[in-house]
């Protein structure tokens, strides 16, 4: 009691934080390694080995195999993890901003938030990581991801964290919101020494990291032994929050000493949060394995009880009568052998008897059953099998929203998830000078300068939606096709096409193009651009549609004047050009003008006679 009353968890409000921020993360490491035990027992269960190795926690074991290692084992939790994971992650959450009141220059800085938003998630590889985001969620029940700066290249970098270097004070975190966030990893010396060995401060910066002590809990993941010549240094990286609109406190330090110290002004960690199941209290989730750990262990121990009994009774016994005088040499495997009898003696008997009761192997069904029914998981999901009968596109799409509705509320937590990210990303573009964007999109691959469509936070909020998918597999997309021929909204020739390999994609882009044209100038027009001459071979009649409905919509929303001129400029060109092709349309089929034909020869009048 006398060790934890001298720790100052406080360590913010420390002159010299360094020192408290390493005692406070080591002392709630050392108070939580219940947590860390879980841990380990849930990346075991979903792994299927005796042993996964984590920090502080690892166990040794030789590289041979123990006899429980070779026991036949059903893995009904990675099962279960891998099938969530591919329901959760076919969808990509895409963020949405929407004003709030605000006038036409905010909503129209909105409108590029949205483009800015899905481009800040590509790059930085969210996207690409979010299967072992949705993963980690369901193994470990909390799934944290950290976004970077990287200095040299003046980007935002997603970072996957491992769950057991992460530490909140539980007395903090009762209620699931806790202000104070530490991180402790171990790094490299070496590369602890490149990244910090510059700038202002660097003699002192090396100093500490010279004095920090090695890391003493590096261990080999496979073997569990300690790793020769790694020489690791933990890293504490602690964000405490402000509040009443004052900053907080960000602080990275090791053992040795502080590396850095600065404010920190957003109202979040640089962190986007994502759990599974809600605990009853804290900030920790629960996970697939914590639900069904003691199922998985059921089963396992009834199918190694299985392969012992197959083992033992692989060889059924055979039974001689002691005074048929036949030679046990006899008794063979082989395929019609021919064994003679004395007369009167009876014949061998071979005696099968059942390895287990048949209650044994429907107790192991019911207990994989029971798995996937606790996560809402059907059987047919986890083996990939459809339902008897369920053939058409249309009856499979309504199976899948059926079977949706049991983790809607995980679906909206990944919503969220998406959400939290974009919040972290556009704090940590305020702290990029000139940071800009790849919006990611094939058709214009426009860069959007963070500088350009900076809008306050009180003028939007953030909404999210799934990225609606086209059907995948080949089948399905076939039966797609055939329903949007049978609906008429593509010929049957265009079917025909696609039918042989359906690329919906680029055949919606290829339909689209001549409206997609008259959009990009139209948005080009509501940047500040002059009028230019409208595309004369793009569909003129949808493209003065298109036109006119913005530019009425932007003249009720208060656009500027000068946007509205050159939205009335291009709209009166477009007039002009649909009005010159509608006359030269018309004259092409008038009828050519009938030739003249020659006047008919005069009769010639006979002379009068002479009188």
């Amino acid at each position: 009691m006398t060790k934890t009353a001298a720790i100052n968890h406080r360590w913010w409000l420390a002159a010299e934080p360094a020192a408290g921020l390493v005692a406070s993360c080591d002392d709630i490491a050392r108070r939580e390694i219940w947590r860390t035990r879980d841990l380990l027992t849930s990346w075991r269960l979903y792994g299927g080995r005796k042993w996964v190795n984590l920090r502080q926690i690892g166990q040794t074991r030789d590289r041979g195999l123990s006899t429980s290692d070779v026991m036949v084992r059903f893995n009904a939790i990675a099962s279960t993890v891998e099938t969530l994971v591919a329901r959760l992650s076919k969808s990509r959450p895409a963020p949405q901003f929407v004003t709030n009141g605000a006038d036409w220059k905010i909503r129209r800085q909105t409108e590029k938030l949205n483009k800015f938003g899905k481009g800040v998630l590509h790059s930085s590889r969210f996207y690409d990581q979010l299967d072992g985001f949705v993963r980690e969620c369901l193994v470990a029940g909390t799934c944290l991801v950290k976004f970077c700066i990287d200095e040299h290249a003046k980007k935002i970098r997603a970072e996957r964290v491992m769950p057991w270097e992460i530490f909140v004070p539980p007395w903090e975190a009762e209620r699931g919101v806790p202000r104070t966030l530490m991180q402790r990893t171990p790094v490299d010396r070496e590369a602890l020494r490149e990244a910090w060995g510059t700038g202002d401060g660097k003699t002192k910066r090396l100093a500490a990291i010279d004095a920090s002590a090695s890391s003493a809990d590096v261990r080999d993941a496979s073997v569990g032994r300690f790793e020769e010549g790694a020489d690791m240094v933990d890293v504490y990286e602690g964000w405490h929050l402000g509040c009443d609109g004052g900053p907080g406190r960000h602080v990275i330090a090791v053992s040795g000493g502080l590396l850095l110290d600065e404010p920190w002004k957003p109202e979040r960690w640089p962190f986007a949060v994502m759990t599974w199941d809600e605990p009853p209290n804290g900030f920790w989730g629960v996970g697939v394995p914590s639900h069904n750990e003691s199922v998985q262990y059921e089963i396992n121990n009834l199918l190694q009880k299985v392969q012992v009994s197959i083992h033992l009774h692989a060889h059924p016994p055979t039974f001689i009568d002691s005074q048929s005088d036949v030679p046990p040499a006899h008794i063979t495997n082989e395929a019609g052998a021919i064994i003679k009898l004395p007369p009167g003696s009876s014949p061998p008997t071979r005696v099968v008897v059942p390895i287990m009761s048949p209650e044994v192997y429907q107790h192991i069904e019911t207990l994989k059953q029971s798995v996937y029914e606790r996560e809402g998981v059907s059987m047919m999901a986890a083996t990939g099998v459809k339902p008897a009968g369920l053939d058409a596109a249309v009856a499979m799409r309504e199976y899948n929203d059926t079977m949706s509705e049991r983790h809607m509320v995980q679906g909206r937590k990944l919503e969220k998830f998406a959400i939290d990210a974009v919040e972290v990303c556009l704090d940590l573009a305020e702290m990029i000078p000139g940071f800009e964007v790849d919006t990611m999109d094939r058709k214009t691959n426009e860069r959007l300068k963070w500088s350009d469509i900076k809008v306050a936070r009180d003028a939007f909020v953030l909404q999210v939606f799934p990225v609606a998918s086209l059907p995948q597999s080949p089948p399905a997309r076939k039966q797609y096709v055939s329903e949007l021929a049978q609906a008429g909204w593509i010929t049957p020739q265009k079917a025909m096409a696609l039918l042989d390999m359906p690329d919906l994609e680029e055949d919606s882009d290829n339909t689209n193009a001549a409206l997609n044209v008259i959009r990009s100038q139209v948005e080009k027009i509501l940047d500040g651009a002059k009028a230019m001459a409208p595309e004369p071979r793009a569909n003129l009649p949808q493209a003065l549609e298109y036109s006119v409905g913005v530019l009425l919509r932007e003249t009720a929303n208060g656009a500027p004047e000068d946007v509205l001129e050159q939205l009335r400029r291009y709209v009166a060109q477009l007039e002009k050009t649909a009005a010159n092709a509608a006359q030269a349309m018309q004259a092409a089929q008038a009828p050519p003008p009938s030739a003249q034909m020659p006047a008919p020869p005069q009769p010639v009048m006979a002379a009068p006679p002479i009188a």
